[in-house]
């Protein structure tokens, strides 16, 4: 209303001055205050990246990023600090072309080396990953949906158990994923979510290798997956919860740490850089 009366007012001056542009400015100077107190209301979003998540013992992994904050080394280290595992992503142009997985050697697990090389290509049907090991190698197929993240993921059977998984997707998070595989069946396991950012929320990498890469294990039988929310419940089939947990976030609402409900221990703790 106050604008509306503004212009009325410059055009009444103007017909009787049109040399006069006081008014003009008045309005510029007006909608430039709108628009800034609007954004100050709205807040400006603190865009962060995960640079270290620790777990319960004291193992930690360290993630470096390029210029377009995409993933490309992720480094896990044991609780002495010494370097156990690699993951090393390589890109061309817009797309994640290949990713190295090397085992070092560690007192904690032992004498041990391995690695592992995929290779991505891309083709009207979906992608292919080819896994290679020690000689050996099995390829995989991935379906995505149309926001980019996983629906089917299928293949293995000579380096690795032959395996399919389908993923239920919502608003960027896994709510249920079904695993078919050799010597264990079908299994379906569910998630619910909290409403605040996810450690990788900003992260650029592409949001199906997050979800198949960079995962959690609760226990020797149960996955969590970081979408766009941090996880708050793990469900069987049946329903039956099998694992809930708080947050503890930060200003900005990133989650700082993890723990179990009704546990007072810390499963893990997250450190970030302002981008």
């Amino acid at each position: 209303m106050l604008l509306c009366y503004l212009i009325s007012c410059c055009i009444t001056k103007s017909q009787r001055n049109r040399g006069n542009l006081l008014c003009y400015f008045v309005i510029l100077v007006f909608v430039v205050f709108t628009a800034f107190a609007s954004c100050n209301e709205n807040g400006n979003e603190v865009v962060k990246l995960v640079e270290t998540i620790t777990d319960i013992d004291g193992n930690y992994q360290k993630f470096e990023y390029d210029s377009q904050n995409r993933i490309t080394k992720i480094s896990k280290y044991d609780r002495d600090g010494n370097l156990f595992e690699t993951k090393t992503l390589t890109y061309s142009g817009n797309d994640l072309v290949k990713y190295e997985f090397v085992v070092l050697t560690s007192e904690e697990w032992g004498a041990y080396w391995k690695e592992e090389n995929n290779s991505i290509s891309y083709t009207n049907s979906g992608i292919q990953i080819i896994k290679t090991s020690d000689g050996c190698k099995d390829t995989y197929k991935l379906n995505l949906n149309n926001d980019g993240y996983p629906a089917k993921f299928e293949g293995g059977g000579h380096c690795y158990l032959s395996s399919l998984y389908n993923y239920s997707i919502k608003n960027g998070n896994v709510t249920m994923i079904t695993l078919e595989s050799q010597g264990i069946g079908r299994v379906s396991v569910n998630y619910k979510y909290d409403d605040k950012k996810s450690p990788f929320t900003h992260t650029a990498t592409p949001k199906w290798w997050i979800i198949l890469n960079i995962i959690e294990m609760i226990d020797n039988r149960t996955e969590a997956f970081y979408g766009n929310n941090n996880i708050i419940e793990i469900l069987n089939d049946k329903g039956e919860v099998l694992y809930e947990c708080i947050y503890e976030y930060d200003s900005d609402g990133y989650p700082i740490t993890r723990k179990a409900k009704h546990r007072d221990r810390i499963l893990a703790t997250y450190q970030y850089k302002v981008n």
